[in-house]
């Protein structure tokens, strides 16, 4: 019995208090510790948030290198949009993609602690809960992820004709409008944008499922628990009730993060792939070294050239 490893002159000393000291420290202890948890998990976001910068900033630095530094036919090669896209998007896509990873470890340790809790209190009960959102977790995923790879393929492909459209429609404007062809590009412009806005559109709202699903579900165990034990033991009814409450009100996010990390990293997983392939690639190929032409020397031959 762990209270005999406890000091319980010490607790009769704190139970012997005044009632209005006793709630003072019971208000303090609980201020303190939101105080703490607020403050820990404010740390712990920044870290992550820092995380991105750092591997934002790098993998932007090196591809930008890679390409700028890189051969004279890579650029007659590739389109000068699928470059500005890559860097300008792409690899903010495969900075998510590794962050989504952190989340949801963070959130399965989470998930996990909650989950044995439940388990020592009522093994019976957690099997069933268990159970439930398993099955559930399964089936969202599977009916889920390739709906989710191919909207993140119609985001890549459309990302890449939109900024082309863009690029072009600006850097050819005379031409457009001597040739009248503004209305065709305007038209293509709509449809490409309109395509790429409504994938986000369909992101959030499969994002949103998880967490309303399993609000319905903590209110049906809730419900389950109440006619489990009013039959059988209805004083333990209260005190289960609470600690499931409770466990199942911090297991809303945590499941809602665990669902959106897994169907974000079905997403981001495109970019994340195509930009490694393209920082591999890059390395590969040797960097063209032109030497710089001398203005002053050039001037001099100039000079030279002119006869009078």
């Amino acid at each position: 019995n762990y209270l005999t490893k406890i000091n319980i002159s010490y607790f009769n000393n704190l139970i012997e208090l005044p009632q209005k000291v006793l709630l003072n420290y019971m208000t303090l202890f609980i201020i303190g510790l939101y105080v703490f948890k607020n403050l820990f998990l404010l740390f712990v976001n920044y870290l992550e948030s820092y995380f991105a910068y750092k591997v934002t900033v790098h993998n932007s630095e090196k591809l930008y290198k890679k390409y700028l530094f890189n051969k004279f036919s890579f650029h007659l090669e590739n389109n000068s949009s699928n470059l500005i896209k890559n860097i300008a998007h792409e690899i903010g896509s495969a900075a998510a993609f590794i962050v989504n990873i952190l989340l949801l470890v963070r959130e399965l340790i989470i998930f996990t602690f909650i989950i044995i809790l439940l388990l020592l209190n009522s093994p019976k009960i957690f099997a069933y809960v268990a159970v439930i959102f398993l099955i559930i977790l399964v089936l969202f995923y599977v009916l889920i992820k390739n709906k989710v790879k191919d909207s993140a393929k119609k985001v890549f492909e459309s990302r890449e004709k939109f900024l082309f459209i863009v690029q072009q429609s600006f850097g050819f404007i005379k031409e457009l409008i001597l040739l009248n062809k503004r209305n065709i590009f305007y038209e293509t412009f709509k449809e490409k944008l309109e395509l790429k806005e409504f994938q986000h559109v369909f992101m959030e709202v499969i994002n949103k499922i998880p967490r309303l699903t399993f609000e319905i579900i903590a209110v049906l165990i809730c419900l389950f628990i109440v006619n489990y034990f009013f039959d059988t033991s209805q004083g333990q009814i209260l005190p289960i009730l609470s600690l499931y409450g409770v466990g199942l009100v911090r297991m809303i996010p945590s499941y809602s993060q665990i669902s959106s990390s897994m169907v974000r990293l079905r997403f981001f997983k495109l970019p994340f792939d195509f930009i490694s392939k393209e920082i591999e690639k890059n390395e590969e190929n040797k960097i063209e070294n032109i030497n710089p032409i001398d203005s002053k020397n050039l001037k001099k031959n100039k000079k030279k050239d002119i006869k009078i």
